[in-house]
């Protein structure tokens, strides 16, 4: 199948597809603005017993709820603080979901953009490394016994959606750093790695491509009640672009005028990563590990689906698993009784 380029988009666009989420509790993060935010007022159209937005701002994420509010009437939305820029953080919000019923998605949807400028978190890692994988990667393990208890006292299949994107394929312009590199996550967090030719451009695109990573190696390891998949909701007009420098907001202006989404477009395109086949075991299962764009299950880049990549795939994995059970201890304890 040829692959689709972000020029298609626009001629791919399906309509949204509804669910009836009667009884489900949804969390999505960074879902104060953007497309997180596009995503929950669908979501709020469709009954759901809950919709949690996560925000690292008290005062931006209270306004986002009065917005969801004053737009779609839904009342059974909540604004839980989380820091992606801090583990502890996550290991809080991680403990606060034990007072939930139930948890039936998590859509890891925050994520930063900002390619021009080397950061550092209160915890060591460059920030989009931490922000864009390690802290969603902690926060889903942490959030695993959850949402498989949800799917065994239910009788329900239960959906982890990681928002990545068709930046993803550009792998191959440095693949062989990554590939040689004794530690992958390290490699990338470092200033030497950032300062590299040509790297500040494709950084972005890296972080996003270990989202589809730790996707596929999360599904080839979960129950069959637990459907994980990653998801490119098109390129689109967002907050994504907030730390972005004067030249790259240039290039995106273009790109806007000739094929860029509007929010509620690429918002839809989340929800249907959440709710295609909804309540069809057989149409679930079709979805384990895979890749989504287009409103359709698509292929992810060559190097993804290459023996290369499946070898970056595991290594990924491993290395995910060591960094956060150092992290938090549970995490290696979750993995031991949850995964295979």
């Amino acid at each position: 199948m040829a692959r689709r380029t972000v020029t298609d988009q626009r001629s791919f666009q399906k309509p949204l597809l509804t669910a009836d989420l009667t009884g489900k509790v949804i969390i999505i993060t960074g879902a104060n603005t953007g497309l997180g935010l596009e995503s929950a007022k669908h979501f709020a159209k469709m009954n759901p017993l809950k919709i949690i937005l996560t925000s690292r701002d008290e005062k931006k994420g209270n306004a986002a709820l009065s917005k969801l509010i004053e737009e779609t009437n839904f009342q059974r939305a909540e604004v839980w603080a989380l820091d992606l820029n801090s583990f502890e953080s996550v290991k809080q919000f991680a403990d606060k979901t034990a007072q939930l019923e139930r948890l039936d998605f998590l859509v890891a949807n925050a994520g930063i953009g900002d390619s021009e400028n080397y950061t550092v978190t209160e915890d060591g890692w460059q920030s989009a490394i931490q922000v864009n994988n390690l802290s969603q990667e902690l926060l889903a393990l942490l959030l695993l016994p959850k949402m498989l208890e949800t799917a065994n006292r239910f009788g329900v299949f239960v959906r982890l959606v990681v928002v990545s994107s068709g930046g993803h394929v550009r792998v191959k312009e440095y693949e062989p750093e990554l590939l040689n590199a004794t530690n992958i996550h390290e490699t990338l967090s470092s200033k030497e790695y950032f300062d590299l030719p040509g790297k500040k451009s494709t950084y972005y695109t890296m972080t996003k491509l270990l989202n589809v990573l730790f996707a596929r190696a999360l599904s080839n390891r979960s129950s069959s009640s637990f459907i994980a998949v990653s998801l490119n909701p098109g390129f689109c007009f967002s907050e994504l672009r907030r730390n972005m420098s004067p030249g790259q907001l240039e290039q995106t202006a273009i790109m806007d005028e000739e094929y860029g989404l509007t929010g509620e477009e690429g918002g839809s395109n989340i929800v249907y990563g959440v709710t295609a086949g909804h309540g069809n075991p057989k149409e679930e299962e079709k979805l384990r590990g895979q890749y989504i764009a287009w409103a359709n299950v698509e292929e992810p880049s060559d190097f993804v689906m290459s023996e290369k990549g499946h070898a970056m795939e595991n290594r990924v994995w491993d290395e995910t698993v060591q960094i956060l059970t150092k992290i938090d201890a549970r995490v290696g304890e979750i993995i031991k009784e949850y995964l295979h």
